[in-house]
Formats: C-alpha cells, structure tokens, sequence
C-alpha cells in the first residue's frame, strides 16, 4: 500500500506502532482480524502524518474487500482509544532529522533506508528509537567508509549498550538485504525502488 501509494515509509513506523500498543492489550480471534487492526493502523497513520490520503473506501478497496468501510472507522475508534490518543509516538526518523544538519546526503539516505529495514525487524520493536536511528548513521558511515569521529563528538547517544546491539542488528540486516534489492534492481531495471502510482491515492 506504502509503494503504491507513494507514501512516506517513515509513516510506516507510526502504524507499527498503533498496531503492537493495540495488539499488547488485545487478543485477536483469526488473520482476518489481525488484518482489520493492520489496515486501521496504517489508514490512521496516513490521516495523521501524512500529505498524501487515502480515503476508507480505498483503504476497504486495497484490503481486497476483506475490510468493510464500517468495520475500518469502529477499529480506528477502538484502536484511539486503546492508545490513549497517544498519535505520535518517537519514531526513528524523526530523531534523524535531528542530526540531519551533522550528516552528508548519501549518509542520510543510507541512514534512512536502514531505518526502514529496522521496521521490518521484530528485533527491533523494544528498542529505543534514538538508538535505531543513532545506529542507523553509524552504520551507514561504516558501509560509505566515512570517518565518524566529528559525528561521534557530539555525544548524543545516551544508551552506548543498546546502539551496540542495533549496529550489530542493522548491520547484519543490511548484508542480508543487499542482495535481494539488487536482483529486484535488476528485474525492474531501476536505479531506485520501483513503486507504482496509485489511483485511489492523492
């Protein structure tokens, strides 16, 4: 839906988020279910936080039926309440923008895209998100062979023990990762990940 739709990935997170406080106080019967709180979590993540927007009919449409209209507003409402109203939890992405000034382009990019693969991660749900984020440009300086000692300077992590274990993590996901994007690369014939524009999205 994010590809499709060309929605930040960083709104992602926010969903993620929604999803695991809700599922953390909720038990869910089958897959179909699971799926409705997956839906409403991302529908409300894109309300929230971003430019783009995707109407409920679209989002019941992009479900492939297996969320009705009606079912996705009674979940959004239960899932606000479930979380406290709590909307906009920190994200790694917003902690990168932070040090967005301290960077370079290609370590920004790089940094951005490992962030992304940390969403993906189970591993990584527990962790705070200044450490994914610090890891993240750490890594990335790493790979780009970028000296890190002005960065490191600013001493900004406040938790060297769990940046640690995320640079080892993120690290050996980016190694795992590589090649599977490059054969995707490659049957796209795309220097960029290939997304397609999405009609139901504005």
């Amino acid at each position: 839906v994010i590809d499709r739709c060309d929605i930040d990935r960083s709104v992602v997170s926010f969903a993620l988020s929604y999803f695991d406080r809700f599922m953390s106080v909720h038990t869910l019967k089958n897959d179909v279910a699971m799926q409705l709180v997956s839906m409403t979590s991302l529908y409300l993540a894109v309300k929230i936080h971003s430019t783009k927007s995707i109407s409920v009919s679209s989002m019941s449409s992009l479900s492939q039926g297996r969320c009705r209209e009606d079912q996705l507003l009674e979940m959004e409402m239960r899932i606000i309440k479930t979380i406290h109203w709590h909307l906009n939890p920190p994200i790694p992405s917003i902690y990168l923008s932070v040090v967005d000034p301290l960077i370079d382009d290609s370590t920004r990019e790089l940094s951005t895209y490992l962030i992304e693969l940390s969403v993906w991660d189970g591993y990584f749900v527990d962790k705070k998100p200044s450490s994914i984020s610090y890891a993240a440009i750490v890594v990335a300086m790493d790979i780009l062979s970028i000296p890190k000692t002005s960065f490191l300077t600013y001493k900004m992590d406040t938790s060297l023990d769990m940046t640690k274990l995320c640079v080892e993590r993120l690290r050996r996901v980016y190694d795992l990762a590589s090649p599977q994007v490059e054969n995707a690369l490659a049957l796209s014939g795309s220097s960029v990940s290939p997304t397609s524009s999405c009609d139901e999205c504005s």
